[in-house]
């Protein structure tokens, strides 16, 4: 090659060519083991002190056009594949961008996005990057001078300037001066400052001849002939020992420690051949030192700084004749010369250049040097010996690396070790804790076992090597340095204790860098039977260390290396051994590694060890809550009519509802499990069966929750808890039951009979937003018939006495029917299905009158007068009509005579009634206005043009008087005016019929006054035209009044229509979206699917991405592309106009090229054309992730989706995609594919490191201060904050209480706290309960139906007391008695508890830190159970879901009431209020829970505070906190403990149990709710039939075939899921 020029392949050096303090030669150079950077190393003194040119070499791996650069970008090539060798050695020219590879590290020289280093805060780090992606490894070349141009060749010397292509910054060298000129800082960055740079050539491979000694090379010296080669000692000797060199033969020819790199005495061309005579050095790779001749003439290895060109250069001689000469050390060379000594032939001696001594050896005995396994001492002497030629043995460049990063590491542990054992003055800085964090990851990396899918060879080529590295670095003592390592690390006992001595950075990665190194001594044994060996025999030291929670990750990988390759450690396993490590499932969860560690435990050489085996399953099914379980479900299906009740005291609604079930069929077992049978009521806030999976072994039968109310022949349901009752003959529900079910909103209360019997039980004080309505869940084997009175189906047995039934709800438009609760698809032919949307009645179900309010309105002074005109015109008006109707004055009113009183002028009126009408006209006007009219005067004399109607004699009064109403022949009213006519109207009929309401009026079919019934109670769109016509009448005749007196009324703009309530859908939500499974998006590839629409209202189509979240509509982000054909738009964060808009039956295609980066749509097979009229719908998107097809469906909308797996049911697809080479999305699918929908149902994940605006750090614990978790939020405006202002959280592990409860210690227990009561003997004035009273009217009247149907019950309106024997707040004087000062010491004086008192100790504690800054009135801390469920709204205690279960005799005793709920919380302002402070500065709130008794209380720095709360047995309590954040700094979780009282710890975790020291392992975290979540479809819907029977025999409901589902179950949430779907909830979506 030409000296001049410079090719790709060769390998090079570049020098900094500017002004540097000190004068100094330095070349850019970089290690890549630990640290990334780059820096500058030192050449001016290397004849005495050698540079490492070896960091220094770069490889020029490419040059091409910048041109060219941006083609291969732009289209994705793969840059990792290396230059292209079809064209060959490339020259570099100027204005070409380069690819520079570290020949040391095989990583790419890059500008680096961070910029640590460099003072200016515009400069970039410049470092060395592992992958070839982007610009960030390219750079383009410049001359410096102008005699060079853009084109032409850069030449060796010449000045460069560098310039990185991503951030268009130069190649710079900076420099910060230090107190003295030799403290300068030298940093490499890419800045906006230009540095120069000229190349050095290294080698060139155009000339390299192929097995010739070069520089650089790593090598062996072998004696001769023989396997002798120089070495040193091996690790395991001292210091001084391993500088002495000598010939060993054996396995040393194979060990690290025998390899030597030839460095040449020049920078430029030290890579090119070496001759015979040329100097050198001779550099041990592993221990970083060279060969040289010691003061007193030995032969040792000396240090760098000591490796001056007299002691340490060498040459090879030919032979040891004299007259031979060594070449002149400064003749510069050209070139890379003539290969002359080739690796294994050519014999060489070798000779010190300064003193002419051979390197021989020192003779002796050979049969003492074998007996005493001496070696041959090397020596350098005048003569030698005969045989003192050495031979030559090129090492591989795998073994010469690894020799190189096992120098790396031996300098690294080295450092660190020196670091720690400075124990009372660590300093941050020796210790570099960050770059020996990333440098044990490098080294873990490189021992990476062979990935998953390589071939056969491929992998057995790795395996070898990976062992082969193994060996190397065992050989070289590197698991003792590692070890060292980990025994300095555990004198500290967290990184709290670590964070005290060396720093609060070192203490932050203590766990993590001790974690690391548990890691590297797995990677270093993994697969090694040799290397894991050698631990068999340590068993006890690897257990003992998993109780250090910080590590056991890393030390499972030990174990489980040491166990599956030296088999003959199972002999060593003990008992405790096996306990320890099941206890890690305790505290890390559900680790696999652990579970690999105890199945190597139970298998050795494919025999089963019984007796581990026994011991495991013994230790982890004793509680069967460690594992996860599975389990067959039968599927539940819920049916309910579209009988709506409301709750709100302001509805039309009756009070008192009843309807009955009929058994007709009840097989108890068609499957394994029972045979599901409920009846009851549910709430539409609340009840949505989920498909699969929820609370429990699934959430999806009538009970399962808190907003629905079940009963199955013994249990009373709800949230998800069945409360055994008696009742006569108690069973199960079967065949030919009749079951009567009785809903009083007046207490509120439900009861049930069975076959006429009550069941002595009841639900009481239950409160849930939205309507109920009757509800009855089963699975297959079950048919029933469903009587809801009257044509819906006659009743078996007599309502009790004011109870109506169901059927009587209906408004007048509604017709009854039966259907499924929740229904998502139904099937088609063709293998195709009908996806629905959100199901929700199409007209008002109930009535609730809402008038327009009017108390803000103020009459401007001009409409004052107003009132009175319109009054008295509306009476005249009045008069008129009723004159022509034949009525007559009289002074009593006789409807039957047609006499009124009122038939006298308007000022002859009585007080009364005339301040009525004036009220009336009053309210008329302020409605108009309430509405948006505007009311003004024509002009100023419309006064006097008011012309009004002159009557005939016919219509004088008696008494002389003659009406005459305002003239209104004239008046037209406009169509906005005819629309405030219907307000006006509807609005009357509102305010009318709320105060019947307020009456104790209801709706009924029929007019009843004397049960205050009445058929006009409905909606206005629902009244008889007649009742209608009259009051747009009286409503057309005020505004035509108004008119007519000269005024103008103008309608608003956009008329707001008075709307009775309709029911909302069964969710808050408005939309439900279906998308294919994650795993099946394209990347590439032309894609093509259908949607019909089957109702032409709000829904969309379209492709998202995989990271779409459920709960955000589709388009509204940057996640989905869709079309909404019901509005013509196309949605991607925005609406654009795009084609035309849909009508049912259309046909929508969608076309996404993702070769192209270009979607479409077609209608019917025609494209859409957008605004612009391009029929390209969009393009220039990534497709990093891929696309997957998705719809969004409306309220009651129905679509179906054709992805094509039948290419002959695409009805468009021949027509548009086939041509162009599209492909349906489903072809060459054996079945269809899996769909996901959004499911709103709440789930608690844990918050990961990568949360968008939630961080959670965890603290460890000290002597002074107990573990936490501390949540800080990022933003105080979070993504969902729309939603909610309010956050909810809870820790991941749940308190258990016990399955009986004892009986409280006396002074235990406040005054009050009875939350379950026992009989009770009846005081003097107690009024009955609502039980009592039920118990006692059906033991009163027994007889005949006709006796039952005479009945009259006087008590059913009396209020319940339940609510005053349960409350919740305690007495007053409480705070001041014993038990709260008790409580305070001791919290103040916390002492060492007697061991014998924590042993039977129930109570547990842990307290909340709120944070400096944040507002204590925004805080909410308690306990929540697995079946919480927030508010729609923003949070509220009063609004929590909560019922009353209430037991009782056969005589109407109260035996037993419970108070179930999901959440007991108090509010953080009540403990400020208690402490005096107004500040959340120092506010601690404890909460205590009493497993034994079920209590739980609450105390507010030391304190205890005045709400408690008392649940059932076995209930699961998560400890919890809802969280407005009003500070980044939110709250802190606080695992301590209190005199007394045990920590949390140890109630959760079993391992730890009756432990009194707090802990915080890995397992516990804190979850947030996620409102939303994916569920899969199901693949099969349970066929049930529903069908209206003959008149009077109601409806019937059966499941026709057997459907069960594998359910996996969670045991510690409490919950389960479909075993198809389950992965998400591991992932955790996000």
């Amino acid at each position: 090659m030409s000296t001049a020029t410079t090719f790709t392949s060769d390998e090079l050096v570049l020098r900094c060519c500017s002004a540097v303090p000190l004068q100094q030669k330095l070349c850019l150079a970089a290690d890549g083991f630990g640290c990334r950077l780059c820096f500058l190393e030192s050449t001016s003194n290397s004849k005495n002190v050698p540079a490492d040119l070896s960091l220094c070499v770069f490889v020029l791996d490419r040059c091409v056009s910048v041109r060219a650069l941006q083609e291969m970008l732009a289209n994705h090539e793969d840059l990792q594949a290396g230059p292209s060798e079809a064209a060959g050695r490339r020259t570099l020219l100027y204005g070409q961008a380069l690819l520079l590879r570290h020949s040391y590290s095989d990583m790419y020289l890059s500008c680096l996005t961070s910029s640590g280093l460099s003072a200016d805060k515009l400069a970039f780090d410049v470092g060395l990057q592992e992958e070839l992606a982007g610009e960030a490894c390219w750079w383009t070349v410049h001359p410096a001078s102008k005699q060079r141009s853009e084109g032409e060749k850069v030449r060796v010397g010449d000045d460069l300037i560098l310039v990185s292509v991503s951030s268009e910054r130069y190649l710079h060298v900076s420099w910060s001066a230090g107190v003295c000129d030799a403290d300068v800082s030298v940093s490499v960055d890419a800045a906006f400052q230009q540095t120069l740079w000229s190349v050095a050539p290294i080698s060139s491979a155009t000339v390299e001849a192929q097995g010739h000694l070069r520089g650089g090379d790593t090598l062996r010296l072998l004696h001769g002939h023989t396997d002798e080669c120089l070495t040193i000692p091996t690790a395991g000797h001292g210091e001084e020992e391993r500088r002495s060199v000598h010939f060993e033969g054996g396995t040393a020819s194979s060990q690290a420690r025998s390899l030597w790199r030839i460095e040449m005495l020049c920078v430029s061309w030290s890579g090119s051949h070496t001759r015979w005579g040329q100097p050198f050095r001779l550099h041990h790779v592993t221990t970083g030192t060279y060969l040289g001749r010691s003061q007193d003439g030995g032969l040792q290895l000396v240090e760098r700084e000591q490796a001056d060109i007299r002691s340490t250069a060498f040459c090879l001689r030919t032979t040891k004749d004299a007259g031979q000469e060594c070449m002149d050390f400064n003749m510069k060379r050209e070139g890379m010369g003539a290969p002359e000594i080739k690796y294994g032939d050519s014999l060489c001696f070798v000779q010190h250049i300064d003193t002419f001594l051979w390197l021989t050896y020192h003779t002796s005995d050979s049969k003492r040097r074998k007996e005493k396994g001496l070696h041959k001492q090397a020596i350098l002497h005048s003569e030698g010996h005969m045989d003192d030629g050495l031979t030559l043995s090129r090492s591989q460049r795998e073994e010469s690396q690894a020799a190189g990063l096992i120098r790396s590491s031996i300098r690294l542990f080295s450092d660190f070790i020196r670091g720690l054992d400075k124990r009372d003055n660590i300093s941050a800085s020796e210790l570099q804790i960050e770059m020996f964090r990333q440098s044990l990851q490098d080294l873990i990396g490189y021992f990476r076992p062979p990935k998953i899918g390589q071939g056969h060879e491929a992998k057995q080529n790795s395996i070898r090597t990976l062992k082969n590295r193994q060996h190397l670095f065992q050989e070289e003592g590197i698991i003792t340095l590692v070890l060292d390592c980990i025994d300095h690390l555990h004198l500290y006992n967290s990184a709290a204790h670590f964070a005290e001595v060396s720093g609060k950075e070192a203490g932050d990665s203590w766990e993590a860098t001790l974690s690391s190194l548990y890691e590297l001594l797995a990677a270093l044994i993994q697969g090694n039977r040799n290397n894991c060996s050698k631990f068999s025999t340590s068993l006890d030291w690897l257990v003992s260390r998993l109780e250090r929670l910080e590590a056991s990750t890393g030390i499972l990988e030990v174990l489980h290396s040491v166990l599956t390759e030296s088999p003959e450690a199972l002999n060593f396993i003990k008992e405790g051994h096996i306990r320890s490590i099941i206890s890690l499932l305790d505290k890390h969860g559900r680790n696999p590694k652990i579970l690999d560690v105890l199945c190597s435990l139970c298998v050795c050489h494919r025999m089963a060890v019984r007796s581990n085996q026994h011991l495991i399953c013994d230790s982890l099914l004793s509680e069967r809550n460690l594992l996860l379980q599975t389990r067959l479900v039968n599927q539940v299906t819920s049916v309910r009519p579209n009988i709506y009740l409301c709750m709100g005291d302001d509805c039309a609604q009756y009070r008192k509802w009843y309807y009955e079930v009929v058994v007709e069929k009840a097989v108890p077992f068609v499957a394994a499990e029972p045979t599901h049978l409920r009846v009851g009521w549910a709430c539409t806030a609340g009840y949505h069966p989920s498909p699969t999976g929820g609370h429990g072994w699934g959430s999806n039968g009538l009970g399962d929750d808190l907003c629905s109310y079940g009963f199955d022949g013994l249990h009373l349901w709800t949230g998800g808890i069945g409360q055994r009752v008696s009742s006569p003959n108690q069973h199960l529900l079967r065949e030919d039951d009749v079951i009567s079910c009785c809903l009083d909103l007046s207490a509120p209360c439900i009861s049930f009979r069975v076959n006429g019997q009550p069941v002595q039980g009841m639900l009481e004080n239950f409160s849930a937003d939205g309507l109920l309505f009757p509800v009855v869940s089963f699975s297959a084997g079950v048919r029933v018939r469903l009587l809801f009175g009257g044509r819906q189906g006659e009743f078996k047995f007599l309502p009790p006495a004011g109870f109506s039934p169901c059927s009587e709800a209906l408004l007048p438009s509604m017709r009854c029917r039966l259907e499924l609760c929740e229904e998502f698809t139904r099937f088609q032919g063709n293998g195709l299905c009908d996806l629905l949307g959100l199901a929700a009645p199409i007209g008002p179900v109930t009535f609730t009158p809402s008038p327009v309010d009017t108390s803000q309105v103020v009459l401007p002074p001009q409409l004052e007068l107003i009132r009175e005109r319109l009054a008295e015109n509306l009476h005249e008006l009045w008069l008129l009509d009723k004159i022509e109707q034949g009525w007559t004055h009289g002074p009593v009113r006789d409807d039957s005579k047609k006499v009124h009183p009122g038939l006298v002028e308007f000022s002859k009126l009585p007080d009364q009634e005339r301040h009525s009408r004036l009220q009336a006209a009053e309210k008329t006007v302020r409605t108009l206005l309430a509405l948006g009219a505007h009311i003004g005067l024509s002009d100023y004399h419309a006064e006097e043009n008011v012309k009004y109607v002159r009557l005939s004699n016919k219509y004088e009064l008696c008494n002389g008087y003659r009406p005459a109403p305002v003239d209104q022949s004239g008046v037209s009213l406009t169509a906005a005016q005819e629309a405030l006519v219907e307000a006006l109207a509807e609005n009357e009929h509102n305010i009318w019929a709320r105060e019947r309401i307020r009456q104790g009026w209801s709706y009924a079919a029929q007019q009843d006054i004397k049960s205050k019934r009445s058929p006009q109670l409905v909606p206005f769109t629902l009244l008889e035209e007649k009742s209608r016509h009259c009051s747009r009448e009286h409503a057309r005749d005020a505004l035509g009044t108004l008119l007519g007196l000269g005024y103008t009324v103008e309608p608003p703009e956009h008329q707001q229509p008075l709307l009775g309530p309709e029911v909302k859908a069964a969710s808050e939500e408005t939309f439900r979206i279906f998308r294919v499974e994650r795993p099946f998006a394209v990347c590439d590839g032309k894609w093509y699917f259908e949607f019909e629409v089957v109702t032409d209202g709000e829904m969309k189509v379209g492709w998202t991405r995989p990271g779409s979240k459920p709960d955000v509509e589709l388009g509204s982000d940057n996640q989905a592309f869709v079309f909404d054909g019901s509005k013509a738009q196309w949605w991607h964060g925005s609406p654009m106009p795009l084609g035309r808009l849909w009508k049912k039956g259309d046909v929508i295609g969608c076309l996404l090229d993702l070769s192209r980066k270009t979607m479409r749509v077609t209608l019917n097979g025609e494209l859409q054309l957008n605004g612009c009229g391009s029929e390209i719908a969009a393009k220039d998107f990534s497709v990093s992730g891929g696309f997957l097809p998705v719809c969004s469906l409306g309220v009651n909308q129905v679509g179906r989706l054709n992805l094509g797996r039948r290419v002959n049911t695409l009805k468009y697809f021949s027509v548009c995609g086939l041509q162009e080479g599209y492909q349906p999305f489903g072809c060459n699918m054996r079945r269809d594919l899996p769909l996901w929908m959004s499911w709103k149902e709440p789930l608690f994940v844990p918050v990961l490191e990568d949360h968008p605006y939630l961080q959670v750090t965890r603290i460890d614990g000290t002597i002074g201060r107990p573990p936490g978790l501390k949540v800080t939020q990022r933003s105080l405006w979070a993504p969902d904050s729309a939603k909610t202002d309010v956050e909810f959280y809870r820790l991941s592990m749940p308190v258990e209480c016990a399955q009986v409860f004892s009986t409280p210690v006396e002074g235990s227990l406040p005054p009050s706290s009875s939350a379950i009561c026992h009989i009770r003997e009846p005081e003097e004035g107690d009024v009955d309960s609502d039980f009592e009273v039920l118990m006692k009217s059906v033991h009163r009247y027994t007889g005949s139906r006709d006796e039952l149907n005479n009945h009259k019950d006087q008590t059913q309106e009396k209020p319940s007391k339940c609510k005053q024997r349960f409350l919740l707040k305690k007495k007053p004087e409480l705070n001041t008695s014993s038990s709260s000062a008790r409580l305070l010491e001791e919290v103040l004086a916390i002492e060492r508890d007697d061991c014998n008192h924590l042993a039977d100790c129930t109570k547990y504690y842990y307290s909340l830190n709120i944070l400096h800054g944040q507002d204590p009135s925004c805080i909410w801390v308690g306990w929540v159970t697995s079946a919480f469920r927030p508010p729609e709204q923003s949070f509220d205690l009063e609004r929590v879901c909560t019922v009353m279960v209430t037991l009782g005799d056969e005589w109407g005793k109260v035996l037993q009431s419970v108070r179930r709920s999901c959440c007991y919380m108090v509010c953080a302002a009540e403990g400020s209020s208690l402490s005096h402070s107004r500040s959340s500065s120092g506010l601690e709130i404890g909460c205590l829970v009493d497993t034994a008794t079920g209590l739980l209380t609450f105390t507010a720095n030391g304190k205890e505070m005045g709400t408690y709360f008392r649940v059932e047995p076995c209930t699961k309590l998560f400890p919890a906190v809802f969280a407005k954040a009003t500070t980044p700094d939110v709250f802190q979780f606080e695992l301590g403990r209190i005199k007394g009282a045990l920590p949390l710890s140890a109630a959760v975790f079993r391992s730890e149990k009756n432990s009194a020291g707090p802990q915080c392992p890995p397992r516990m975290t804190v979850q947030c709710l996620m409102r939303a979540r994916w569920t899969r479809l199901p693949d099969h819907s349970p066929q049930v039939e529903l069908v209206r029977l003959e008149e009077r025999h109601g409806w019937r409901a059966q499941c026709k075939e057997s459907l069960q589902v594998m359910t996996l179950h969670i045991p510690e949430e409490d919950r389960s899921e479909d075993l198809r779907c389950s992965v998400i909830y591991f992932e955790i979506d996000s």
